[in-house]
Order: C-alpha cells, then sequence, then structure tokens
C-alpha cells in the first residue's frame, strides 16, 4: 500500500476487488490502508444469488481524504470503515489466511 500511497495521483484513490468465496479481505486492506495513514471505505452487495454459481461482491477503496472519493465518502452504500485494532496489520512478513478464512466462517458473505 506504501507504493500505491506513493505513486497515487494528488485526489487520487486505491480500489481494490477483495471479493472471495472463502477469506474475508476486506479488512486486511482496510488494516493496511490505516497503516499507511489512509481512510477506507468498503462496498459489500449481495442481492440477485440466485444460484449457487453468484457470489457477493466486496470492493475496497482507499484514499488520503474523504474528498479525495467524492460523493462515495457521503454513499449509503460505501461504508467508511475503521482498522480493527485487535486484527494485526498484513505486511510482507506477516499474513493470517487462517484468520480471514476464520471469519468469513463467522461472518458469512456480507
Amino acid at each position: 500500500m506504501a507504493i500505491y500511497k506513493e505513486k497515487l495521483a494528488p485526489q487520487g484513490a486505491v480500489v481494490m476487488h477483495v471479493s472471495n468465496r472463502h477469506l474475508e479481505l476486506a479488512s486486511v486492506v482496510v488494516g493496511i490502508a490505516d497503516a499507511n495513514d489512509m481512510k477506507s471505505w468498503v462496498y459489500s452487495e449481495d442481492s440477485g444469488r440466485d444460484n449457487e454459481y453468484i457470489f457477493s461482491t466486496s470492493v475496497v477503496v482507499s484514499a488520503r481524504e474523504d474528498a479525495d472519493v467524492g460523493k462515495l465518502a457521503s454513499s449509503d452504500v460505501w461504508i467508511e470503515t475503521d482498522a480493527n485494532e485487535k486484527q494485526r496489520v498484513w505486511t510482507d512478513d506477516y499474513s493470517n489466511v487462517l484468520g480471514a478464512v476464520y471469519r468469513r466462517l463467522r461472518d458469512g458473505e456480507q
């Protein structure tokens, strides 16, 4: 995220599609963004699941300031999300895949 932030244009944002059937990754990205002094908004959508091959969508947008994401910051479907202080931030030297699996099993699809 530090590299993305460094290369980010003024008033730019990083958008990450984090949908996954087995891992809860939105909180991972939010934590990494927070560790790099960025705010994050999460979009989760689960409508139209009418068969076993359609899954929910999760997207995280991270930016330096609210103004960088415009109307998205005040949208009803994009939720500004704070990092979970109990969840260790993933780095190049640390990840917790089992924790991401557990969160998906515990919380289900959002």
